[in-house]
């Protein structure tokens, strides 16, 4: 058996590679960038005001106020509203109504707002006082940022604002990594759909729906999945037509030692690179990766769905990460054991935990679930995550350890900490 971290390094090792595409944006939700996208125009693309009012010449009003100690009365000369702009230009002595986003006259320096004056027929009267550190209300071109400016950096995953920055921009299309395709399979002769009566000796089919969601919550996309009865020729089939597309191959079953595991035997038939078996780790000792022709990746992962969808978030989860473009490594955070918690097993083992709370300093509170046999699949659904406790090790309370995250439960931990 090799270690945790071995695993991890040798799959690094072997990550394909990324691929770039062209996506429209109203379909680039999160997708992520494989290029920087810098500012086409400056914004705002002109000067405009912040609010409904008057745009006035704040030189003329301070003079006016010399003269006039409760009010200044200007002259209105006309309008500029959002789409229709005032063409003249602002005199002394003379206001513009203006509307919020309008077009600011020229000459004109503050814009008064509208509930601070009182119209009397082609006159405004501005009874504020107004001084040189009052607000100007007026948004320059290029305040926010100029043309030329990088607006969304390389590797950010595109969400709606950043949809909408792009079409404010006039950019409809972005360079993104791919998301990668993946074929998953599912192994076993008692192994029915989930919708099918079964008998006392069968089971139904939980590891396909599981890893499928767990493939698109990871930002996949499922390209081929089935089933695969204990026959060595149909295994040795499927996996040839898994690895012919895609990125990566997922087959759950058929890796352990029994005579009808026939994932491993098959896959080394078709001539499979395998990179290693076994880690000393529980549960999903019998992980098996290979790789294939362009670098592709296999994983075959334990039938019990425990085992395999901890090794599907601990193994499959980063790469999938590392080819949409972003980071192989785990997003981790410290957590603060609020009982001991004890490894009696000679392997190392992942440990569902849940957050019931926050410590004296502010660090997320966990326990480890009483109930972590492999087969409960429960011990996962009432977990936040999980924490690596080493072989016939005792991880005393108070103890700060590091917490990988649920992929989805990471608000969870931020929730937790206080700000």
């Amino acid at each position: 058996m090799i270690s945790i971290e071995e695993a991890r390094s040798i799959i690094k090792d072997n990550l394909p590679d990324r691929r770039r595409t062209i996506q429209p944006i109203e379909d680039s939700l999160h997708y992520v960038l494989s290029e920087d996208i810098t500012a086409r125009e400056d914004s705002p693309g002109y000067t405009n005001s912040k609010m409904d009012g008057f745009a006035c010449i704040y030189s003329d009003i301070e003079k006016l106020a010399e003269k006039h100690e409760s009010h200044v009365v200007l002259e209105i000369t006309g309008e500029s509203r959002a789409g229709v702009p005032f063409e003249g230009e602002l005199q002394t002595g003379q206001a513009v109504r203006v509307s919020t986003g309008a077009l600011i006259p020229r000459h004109a320096d503050i814009v008064i707002p509208i509930e601070e004056t009182e119209v009397s027929g082609d006159r405004v009267v501005i009874r504020s006082r107004i001084t040189a550190t009052s607000p100007r209300y007026i948004r320059h071109r290029g305040s926010e940022f100029k043309r030329g400016e990088v607006l969304i950096k390389k590797g950010t995953e595109i969400m709606p604002q950043h949809i909408a920055l792009l079409a404010s921009q006039g950019i409809v299309t972005v360079d993104v990594f791919e998301r990668p395709g993946i074929s998953i399979f599912t192994t076993g002769t008692e192994v029915r759909p989930a919708n099918e009566k079964i008998e006392p000796f069968q089971l139904r089919n939980a590891n396909l729906p599981m890893l499928e969601s767990s493939v698109r919550l990871s930002g996949g996309i499922v390209i081929l999945k089935s089933h695969v009865e204990d026959d060595f020729e149909n295994t040795r089939s499927s996996i040839t037509r898994a690895m012919e597309s895609g990125n990566l191959v997922i087959f759950s079953g058929g890796v352990s030692m029994g005579e009808h595991d026939l994932v491993r035997k098959a896959a080394l038939a078709i001539g499979l690179n395998p990179l290693f078996w076994k880690v000393n780790q529980k549960p999903g000792k019998p992980l098996f990766v290979a790789t294939g022709k362009k670098g592709k990746l296999f994983f075959g992962l334990p039938g019990n769905s425990v085992s395999s969808l901890i090794c599907y978030y601990h193994y499959i989860h980063p790469v999938i990460n590392h080819l949409r473009g972003l980071s192989y490594e785990h997003t981790t955070l410290t957590g603060r054991l609020k009982r001991a918690a004890t490894n009696i097993n000679n392997r190392y083992h992942f440990s569902r935990i849940k957050i019931i709370g926050t410590s004296e300093r502010g660090v997320p509170e966990i326990v480890t679930l009483v109930n972590q046999d492999s087969h409960r699949l429960s011990s996962v659904v009432g977990a936040d995550g999980y924490i690596i406790i080493p072989p016939l090790a005792t991880l005393k309370e108070k103890t700060d350890v590091i917490v990988y995250p649920f992929p989805g439960k990471l608000q969870s931990f931020i929730e937790a900490t206080p700000v």
